[in-house]
């Protein structure tokens, strides 16, 4: 049975109808014993609710993430990793002039001076291309299908599908022209932006196709119907973003590496790829899948999807993306060996040349599974924020926004100092012209330094604008000179002096310029350089040399995942994980599936051996043991090795085994039990009988040597009586008889062995019914015994017991055949009682014990020694005493006892004639003493026929 049960889990595993199990076991396991180091180049840079708190609510302007990548930029982040997706375009938006008090620091990052245009999407790809080192999302949706792109045999196509076909035709039909169209009988309206969405998709496409090089113009040009929109319309939007984003994705696919024609079968085909609009995709330097989850029902995240297949390139995972870079890893030679994933080392391409080429264990569907990194302080709980370095975005943000505020601060002062030059050069226009001239271009330089691609560019911005700042300082100097000498008058009210006009104009700026204004400003602007100094000492020491990820984490925002370890970790930080891995080279391996089965069926044999042997609670505790067992050596797997055994099917095979082992165990020993009882209810009463079976364990009639004390009865005369009253007359005779020694014998727990005509056999002290006192009681079970025939009336004859009672070691057991056994007892104990059973007859007595009987029962019994009997197939002499009656009942006359001593002491030496003075006197007072008779008739033969020379006192009794 537990092989059979065995067999079946292990295919049951095979098959995959235990993975429910495994996946709970595993999880278990990673929570137990996964605890990677991780690498502290790792630095994980949170949208946090902190940061959308005192930024603001998701998405940000595109302007905020690019002064983002600078920071990081800035304090040595040696790779940028963006788990954002940027799928569609910005709008350009304008920021107002906001007028503020340029002292106060807790305003200054959001001083502007004039409005302008901002350009996020720009300024974030010019920040990416500065950094040089910025990996971006992509990620995929299912794509929709024109009926021609319907495979055969498909399904109908939908409407949506119908009313494409139709746009990319006439891209200028209306909703009802759609509706007409497609014979849509519908309630609601028309699907008509899904179906246009799916049009411009395929225009798109059909028009790259045709020309790889063609632009946006000549893409609308080409439409049919889409010269009838107008060019602001939702038409024409959805037309530039279906070129922008086939543009974007033809770009990438040229990036990407053509996938390898091992990898092309295993890894997963991606849908239609949702890339970032086309002047970031350019700007990054990489671009990879930001897609953790697994496809599947379980939502929790065990393993990742490494790479995966788009128009057969390798869209590799953000984390590998991010790996290859960091750890040279050729992308172009990645390629499925055994099972496993091999990416080599650049130079290192040539299969079997890679000792430096990284090899990844997959499981199903291409993917890898993670080994969740520990946490990083002792103690601390197995969260996600307290694996890797963490590093709010505020606090990077915060740098960006001091550094802005310090260049606010000098354009809002140049800003006045202009106002004052204008006020100052009123007189002279032209003058004026070619410092407003200037003015106007340093504003247009700094407006073009937010979009320099390169740090080198941005410094010969710098330089240009210092160029002018110090072409403009003599005109700013007159400006200030003129502004000193009409303070005087603008202060000067009611001295009789016309006060000038220009007072008006500058009263507002003029307090900026005297010498504790510069002075104030000279120290607020130190302030917010030492705020600067102090956000660098803390950034610099976490994100220098870094590999930054910047990612959600607000609980708002955040795109969380259940894991092992974590039931709400964010997707960045699962990449955070992978990229872990990678870079330390320490992947999850699953065990073999011959060796899972191996270990599976390994278990349930052990089982099964636990379930077969010994009691129910050893049993229990063996199968405990295995199921331990099981989970200590998953977990020193997993702790030493990082290899995944499935211990959870395994503890399930192995209890599956056990149980049925134990349940077959049960219906055998219970059928064993029934015949056992039904056995010993032959020998004792039933609910004796059922006690002994159900405590008895297999192998309990095998014969065993043990003391027992053996008791036999007969009836005196029995075969005379039993000729002269008949068979039925002589079985009404015996029944009362033998129900009685019966009842007294099974309430003394003696097994009752057998009857024989009118003799009982029974003995105590079996190994099934074990009896500490057996001697004393056969005792009282004897005197019992006589006590009840003799209170029993009938109108039969009188009964007249005899019994005999003999105590020593016996072979108890099962004896016979296979097709006939009897429990019973063999050996000397039985034997001599059989034969003092007899010599009761010669001696004229009821009970005869042997020495042993005698000893063991103690002094709560009187007996008298009745000599030396020599008992047919016995040698050696049996010392033999009477059981007199209990020594708590009416006491046996003592004296008569000992005076029977002492002629059997002279009878013993010979010395006949005081023997017989002895006798007789005893005669004289219990005439019917049938010893004394005995012995009397003995020393009469002795006289006559003297006994030989070693002759020790015995005597022949019972036909000896």
């Amino acid at each position: 049975m537990g092989g059979a049960t065995t067999l079946v889990g292990v295919l049951l595993h095979a098959s995959g109808t235990l993975d429910r199990l495994d996946a709970a076991g595993y999880d278990a396991l990673v929570r137990a014993g996964c605890a990677v180091e991780t690498d502290p180049r790792i630095v994980v840079v949170g949208i946090d609710d902190a940061t959308l708190e005192r930024v603001g609510r998701w998405p940000w302007p595109r302007r905020t993430l690019a002064g983002l990548i600078d920071a990081l930029a800035a304090h040595g982040a040696t790779q940028i990793v963006l788990d954002l997706t940027f799928t569609a375009p910005q709008e350009l938006r304008v920021e107002p002039p906001t007028v503020v008090d340029p002292y106060s620091a807790d305003n200054l990052a959001g001083l502007e001076v004039t409005g302008a245009i901002i350009p996020d999407d720009l300024e974030l790809a010019a920040a990416m291309r500065r950094a040089g080192n910025v990996i971006i999302g992509v990620r995929a949706e299912a794509a929709a299908r024109t009926p021609r792109e319907m495979p055969e045999g498909a399904a109908m196509p939908t409407i949506v599908a119908e009313a494409a076909e139709a746009l990319i035709g006439d891209f200028s039909l209306t909703p009802e022209d759609l509706e007409r169209v497609t014979g849509w009988r519908e309630g609601g309206p028309f699907p008509a932006a899904e179906a246009k969405k799916l049009a411009a998709r395929c225009l798109s496409e059909a028009f790259l196709n045709r020309e790889p090089q063609g632009g946006l113009s000549e893409f609308l040009a080409s439409v049919p119907g889409g010269s009838a929109a107008p060019v602001n319309s939702a038409d024409m939007d959805e037309l530039r973003r279906a070129f922008d984003r086939e543009t974007a994705k033809r770009r990438l696919l040229t990036r990407w590496p053509a996938a390898h024609a091992s990898v092309l079968s295993v890894v997963p085909r991606l849908g239609e790829l949702a890339p970032p609009i086309p002047v970031l995709a350019d700007a990054a330097r990489d671009a990879g899948g930001v897609v953790v989850h697994p496809q599947g029902t379980d939502p929790v995240l065990r393993s990742i999807p490494l790479a995966a297949i788009s128009d057969d390139r390798l869209v590799a995972a953000l984390s590998l993306q991010t790996a290859a870079r960091v750890c040279g890893i050729d992308l172009a030679e990645a390629r499925i060996e055994r099972g496993s994933l091999v990416l080599p080392r650049c130079g290192h391409v040539a299969p079997g040349e890679g000792d430096d080429a990284l090899r990844i264990p997959l499981v199903s569907g291409g993917e890898a599974l993670i080994p969740w990194a520990a946490a990083g302080r002792s103690g601390a709980p197995q969260r996600w924020e307290n694996t890797f370095r963490q590093v709010p975005a505020s606090s990077v943000l915060r740098w960006v926004d001091r550094r802005e505020a310090l260049e606010a601060n000098d354009v809002r002062r140049q800003w006045m100092l202009s106002k004052v030059v204008e006020a100052a050069m009123q007189g002279t226009p032209k003058v004026f012209g070619a410092y407003a001239a200037r003015v106007r271009e340093r504003n247009a330089r700094r407006r073009e330094r937010r979009l320099a691609d390169s740090q080198d560019e941005r410094e010969r911005i710098d330089g240009r604008i210092a160029a002018l700042t110090a072409e403009m300082s003599d005109v700013e100097a007159q400006a200030l000179e003129w502004l000193d000498m009409i303070r005087p008058s603008c202060r000067d009210e009611g001295g009789g002096t016309e006060t000038p006009s220009e007072c008006a104009e500058v009263a507002a700026y003029e307090v900026h310029f005297t010498s504790e204004g510069a002075r104030a400003f000279e120290e607020m602007q130190a302030s917010v350089r030492e705020e600067i100094a102090v956000i660098e000492s803390e950034l610099r020491p976490v994100l220098e040399g870094g590999i930054c990820l910047v990612g959600l984490v607000g609980s708002g925002v955040g795109d969380f995942v259940p894991t092992p370890v974590d039931d709400r970790c964010p997707g960045v930080v699962a990449h955070a994980h992978a990229l872990n891995a990678l870079l330390t080279g320490r992947f999850l391996t699953p065990l073999s599936h011959r060796a899972q089965s191996a270990l599976l069926a390994m278990a349930g044999v052990l089982a099964t051996i636990a379930g077969s042997r010994g009691r129910i609670v050893a049993s229990v505790g063996g199968a405990g043991l295995i199921a331990a067992a099981c989970a200590i050596v998953a977990w020193l797997m997993l702790r030493w090795n990082l290899i995944v055994f499935s211990w959870g099917p395994a503890c399930a095979v192995a209890g599956a085994a056990w149980v049925s082992v134990l349940a077959y165990r049960q219906a055998t020993e219970e059928r064993a039990r029934r015949a056992m009882t039904r056995v010993l209810g032959q020998y004792t009463s039933p609910a004796v009988a059922a006690g002994i079976a159900a405590r008895a364990r297999e192998g309990a009639f095998e014969p065993a040597r043990r003391n027992v004390t053996c008791f036999f009865s007969d009836l005196a005369d029995s075969t005379r009586i039993g000729e002269r009253l008949g068979p039925d007359a002589a079985r009404r005779w015996l029944q009362p008889y033998l129900a009685t020694v019966s009842d007294v014998l099974i309430a003394e727990q003696a097994l009752v062995n057998k009857f024989v005509g009118d003799g009982v056999f029974a003995f105590f002290n079996a190994p099934l019914l074990p009896c500490p006192d057996a001697p004393a009681r056969a005792c009282r079970a004897a005197l019992t015994c006589l006590q009840r025939m003799r209170a029993i009336r009938s109108d039969l004859p009188a009964w007249r017991l005899r019994i005999g009672i003999a105590t020593g070691d016996a072979a108890v057991g099962d004896f016979g055949t296979e097709r006939k056994k009897d429990y019973t007892s063999i050996g000397d104990p039985v034997n001599v009682a059989a034969r003092l059973e007899r010599a009761n007859k010669a001696l004229g007595t009821n009970v005869l014990v042997d020495a042993a009987t005698h000893r063991d029962a103690g002094g709560a019994f009187r007996f008298r020694c009745v000599g030396l009997l020599t008992v047919e197939g016995r040698f050696a002499p049996v010392e033999a005493f009477e059981l007199l009656d209990e020594a708590s009942t009416s006491p046996a006359d003592l004296g008569a006892v000992e005076v029977l001593a002492e002629a059997l002491l002279a009878f013993q030496r010979r010395d006949w004639d005081v023997a017989e003075r002895t006798l007789i006197a005893l005669a004289e007072a219990t005439p019917t003493d049938g010893v004394v008779a005995f012995y009397r008739a003995r020393i009469a033969r002795f006289r006559s026929q003297p006994p030989p020379q070693d002759w020790r006192g015995e005597v022949a009794v019972g036909g000896a």
